[in-house]
């Protein structure tokens, strides 16, 4: 058996030299031979090697017998699908090991991304429940700031109705006046006089802000770098009432014109005059703030007539 190998082994390598051998004998001239035998040195040495075998074995002419021809082509064939099964199978092999490591690569990138969405909802759900938690807390707030926005209104009516109460309430066709003549023929002016502003809430319904949903019944009167500036008396008056507090208008100043009208100044960080107190038009008696329920320095600003909330706008006219 292992003859019969190491003759098929000289056998198949003698056939594969079939094409140097044709090469050799195209040569025209031993020049030529010994230049194309040095090209192909090593194809000539597995020819001399099978020759020496074949020499050994008394061989010489079994390569030119037809049948053996056939073996050896049948074996070359064999060889030639066993080496293109086995490229196959190492191509796939490749392409396997490429897949493996590009499977193993999105693995961790998936692994990856789980934990960085594990990582976010997490973030998330508290980020939410700190807004329920935030809401909540900011529900309670508003609800209180609009109880004690509800109070001060409550608060100012009840001391309007004692002030007029006690004061000759004028009827139609007459001249008199509440609280006294403070020059009825006088107009507004206002209240800012000429420093920079504009109107940020309107008298009437109004968006939800820190007053919630409501009927707003004054002048919310803002600008950059307003607070600290000077708010005077819009029409010549008597103070009926001026208050410091933490809560609701914080503090503010309640001028009767004596004639129905009165005119309120709130969330001031100041005032300069107390109750009682008789006022010029123009007269400065506080200055912006942002006391009690406000989101930020600016002037509120009413005017009522007989305790009922008018449009400011409609009395004085910004510069």
């Amino acid at each position: 058996i292992k003859e019969k190998k190491e003759l098929q082994r000289h056998i198949l390598n003698y056939a594969k030299t079939r094409d140097v051998r044709e090469g050799l004998k195209a040569c025209k001239n031993e020049k030529a031979r010994q230049a194309y035998r040095d090209e192909h040195e090593s194809d000539f040495v597995i020819l001399n090697a099978a020759k020496r075998y074949f020499d050994s074995k008394g061989l010489k002419k079994l390569p030119k017998h037809k049948a053996l021809q056939q073996e050896i082509e049948q074996l070359i064939k064999d060889k030639n699908s066993l080496d293109e099964k086995r490229d196959k199978r190492q191509a796939n092999k490749d392409d396997l090991v490429i897949k493996r490591t590009e499977l193993k690569k999105k693995e961790s990138e998936y692994k990856r991304t789980v934990k960085q969405l594990e990582k976010q909802y997490s973030t998330i759900d508290e980020y939410v429940a700190e807004l329920d938690k935030s809401s909540a807390v900011y529900e309670n707030y508003i609800a209180k700031l609009n109880k004690e926005k509800k109070a001060a209104d409550a608060e100012i009516d009840r001391i309007l109705k004692e002030y007029y109460a006690t004061s000759n309430k004028p009827t139609s066709g007459s001249s008199g006046s509440a609280g006294g003549n403070y020059n009825t023929n006088a107009t507004w002016s206002w209240p800012l006089g000429g420093a920079s502003c504009y109107i940020s809430s309107h008298y009437g319904y109004r968006n939800p802000n820190i007053s919630g949903w409501g009927f707003h019944g004054g002048t919310d009167i803002a600008g950059g770098g307003i607070h600290g500036k000077p708010v005077y008396a819009t029409r010549a008056g008597k103070v009926i009432t001026a208050v410091t507090s933490n809560s609701g208008y914080g503090i503010y100043v309640l001028i009767d014109h004596g004639d129905g009208y009165s005119s309120l100044y709130a969330h001031m960080s100041a005032r300069y005059v107390n109750s009682g107190d008789s006022v010029s038009k123009g007269q400065m008696i506080g200055r912006v703030g942002s006391t009690g329920n406000s989101t930020g320095p600016h002037l509120h600003f009413e005017i009522r007539y007989y305790g009922e909330k008018k449009n400011p706008m409609n009395y004085v006219k910004k510069p």
